[in-house]
């Protein structure tokens, strides 16, 4: 956390990894096994806030809250009601009298916060909070939108009533009849203010109390992003230089009647050249100033490059790298400078007082940005037209080419650190947002776990530590995947809260509530997979990194040997969970799709390398199966752009 918790702490508070007797998950038959004992300590107020199922709080809300209030003050009120069956109010002030001897929880910015003098100085994050405890009343305020008040209510949750949410149907808590009020002077804010985990979207996206209860965001809703990145060249409204308008007229090799060069496109006509000049960086704003007039709510308007490579290099941009650029980043420099002095002159104009940020990627060839080292050593601006015009331009660091097997620091990610450090130098003592895109899948294999668990947490908190402020990694975001894509959202939404946690300690803890009597067994998977790349790249003298397009879907990986040894553990797994049949069909169902659905891989592995050691009849078999769980589960494609899961092995049934 970027801002440290004070905490006035006396007693031992017990947090289980496991279910314990007299608590409560969704489903009251979770099993018990080995606890995790996590101390942390908090001295007692003195008050209960419930007290053997009645509450004499109430929830002080302010006269007019805004919507995360309120969802705060619900969220309180809800959860609290189901752990407690206490039944507590939510009043608005000006409809009750408070004094300072009323049972009151303040949520948000209440004018009585404000006489208690509980108030926050304007630097907390969007997401920050402060929750303090005077006597027998607790205030919790934030700034901005009020998000704040959502997050710190799920603190507080959490101390009192062991409150974790898993999935959307495993939320935990404790059932008890008395709840302490403690003693609460907390300053919270995130490692990261902006936390996106992009799966599948379809249903993550569409899920409002799933976002919010992981932490996590879009960036339409979190920070206001109005559009696409990858905007340059796309056909559309969203596009800027729209290729179907323009490409005829500026297409590579396009004179002026003077002879000299006019063309907007590269060669290859997929990407701009960003050294076309004023009328073709004057359009570009007025493309960009059009989505700006139509989403009058949105903050972030992205103008990235196309997504390929193949960028320009005619003589006129070797010319301005050898002069004044230095690489594509510098070229891209120019170009997102001269949009911003248009787009900001007709906002200031037509818009007084609405902010507005431009973002750019730095990504493919402006991955590193444009500087020199000074005699110092520092990395300066390589001139001065590389130097951003405008405070609110923004780059989004997309380091495509990371090993996500290996630390920042690892040889094998050099390049990716040495341009994450030369971009702090480049904007040290500048406005403008240094934004992260990372990954968190293999597009070339989707049914594979992609083997980032060991170096997500210092990965993260690398980029923490280097100012990065906005996270947003993109995992599969056309299919699901049966790649434990449930723990990967829980863990990394706590990473990216607080990079300091201990990431197979929420492995851990996730796979205990979530796997339940099969929990041993799906661990025993988890680091079978998690280490089973290493042993094949000593085992075969070939180095499986975890790239975003590495080969971790071989079959010198997944051998025949270790499809058999993985297809005992979930056989035995199945087993765990087989009394259920008789004691609670409905556990039994949902725990056998939870294993069903990572048992996936190894499906799909045999159907695709080893079909011709398995019968007629088991073929079929596995093929019926395989077309029916990746429907259920909405696994549509084995691979980005690749073929449809459905029918995928259609043609090895007789």
């Amino acid at each position: 956390m970027k801002k440290i918790k004070t905490l006035s702490l006396i007693f031992a508070f017990l947090f289980a990894v496991s279910a314990f007797a007299g608590c409560k998950e969704d489903t009251p038959n979770s099993s018990t096994s080995e606890e995790e004992e996590v101390e942390v300590t908090y001295e007692k107020s003195g008050y209960l806030l419930v007290d053997h199922g009645i509450s004499e709080y109430i929830v002080l809300l302010p006269q007019n809250p805004n919507e995360n209030e309120y969802i705060a003050a619900n969220e309180l009120t809800y959860f609290l009601g189901e752990a407690t069956q206490a039944n507590i109010a939510i009043v608005n002030e000006g409809s009750y009298n408070v004094s300072e001897k009323s049972a009151v929880i303040s949520i948000g910015d209440t004018a009585y916060a404000d006489q208690r003098g509980v108030k926050t100085d304007g630097s907390l994050d969007t997401s920050g909070y402060i929750m303090k405890t005077i006597d027998n009343q607790l205030f919790i305020r934030s700034d901005g939108n009020g998000m704040g008040c959502v997050y710190g209510v799920y603190d507080l949750l959490e101390t009192s009533i062991g409150y974790r949410y898993y999935y959307t149907d495993e939320i935990y808590y404790e059932t008890k009849e008395t709840v302490d009020l403690y003693k609460y002077d907390v300053v919270a804010d995130p490692d990261f203010d902006f936390r996106a985990i992009s799966t599948w979207n379809s249903f993550l996206e569409a899920n409002e109390d799933y976002l919010r209860r992981t932490r996590t965001v879009t960036k339409d809703e979190g920070w206001a992003w109005g559009g696409e990145m990858h905007v340059q060249l796309r056909k559309g409204g969203h596009g800027v230089i729209n290729k179907d308008l323009w490409y005829d007229a500026h297409k590579y090799g396009t004179v002026k009647e003077d002879g000299t060069p006019d063309h907007w496109f590269s060669e290859s006509g997929v990407q701009l050249c960003w050294t076309a000049g004023e009328e073709m960086y004057k359009q570009a704003a007025e493309d960009i100033y059009q989505r700006i007039k139509t989403e009058p709510t949105k903050t972030y308007f992205g103008i990235g490059q196309a997504d390929v490579t193949l960028f320009c290099n005619c003589s006129r941009c070797q010319q301005a790298k050898a002069d004044w650029a230095l690489n594509d980043a510098g070229l891209q420099m120019q170009f997102i400078n001269r949009v911003a002095h248009y787009v900001n002159q007709w906002v200031a104009k037509d818009f007084p007082g609405r902010e507005i940020r431009l973002v750019v990627f730095a990504y493919y060839a402006t991955e590193t940005p444009p500087v020199k080292q000074d005699a110092n050593g520092k990395w300066v601006p390589f001139s001065d037209k590389v130097i951003p015009a405008a405070d609110n331009i923004d780059f989004y660091f997309a380091p495509i080419y990371t090993d996500y097997s290996k630390t920042l620091t690892d040889v094998e990610n050099q390049d990716v650190y040495s341009n994450l450090l030369k971009w702090k130098d480049f904007l040290e003592g500048r406005k403008n947002q240094f934004l992260l895109y990372t990954y968190d899948t293999n597009f070339h294999h989707f049914f594979y776990n992609f083997n980032n668990f060991d170096t997500f947490r210092e990965q993260a908190a690398k980029y923490a530590e280097h100012g990065v402020d906005f996270i947003h990694s993109q995992g599969a975001n056309t299919t699901n995947q049966p790649c434990f894509q449930e723990m990967r959202y829980f863990v990394e939404s706590q990473i990216l809260w607080d990079t300091s946690k201990n990431y197979d300690a929420l492995v851990n803890e996730f796979i205990t509530h979530f796997y339940k009597d099969a929990a041993e067994e799906i661990r025993m998977y988890y680091d079978f997979t998690r280490y089973r790349y290493e042993q094949a790249s000593v085992l075969n003298g070939t180095s499986y990194t975890t790239g975003i397009y590495s080969n971790i879907g071989d079959s010198d990986i997944w051998t025949e040997g270790v499809v058999d040894q993985i297809d005992r553990i979930f056989k035995k797994a199945y087993e765990k969970i087989d009394h259920y049949k008789t004691e609670d069909v409905d556990m039994y169902e949902k725990l056998y799709n939870r294993i069903k659905e990572l048992e996936l891989t190894m499906t799909y592995t045999k159907l695709k390398y080893y079909s011709s050691s398995y019968t007629q009849k088991e073929i079929n078999a596995l093929v019926d199966e395989f077309n029916f769980y990746t429907f259920k589960f909405d696994i549509n494609t084995e691979k980005e752009g690749g073929n449809l899961t459905a029918g995928l092995f259609d043609n090895l049934k007789k």
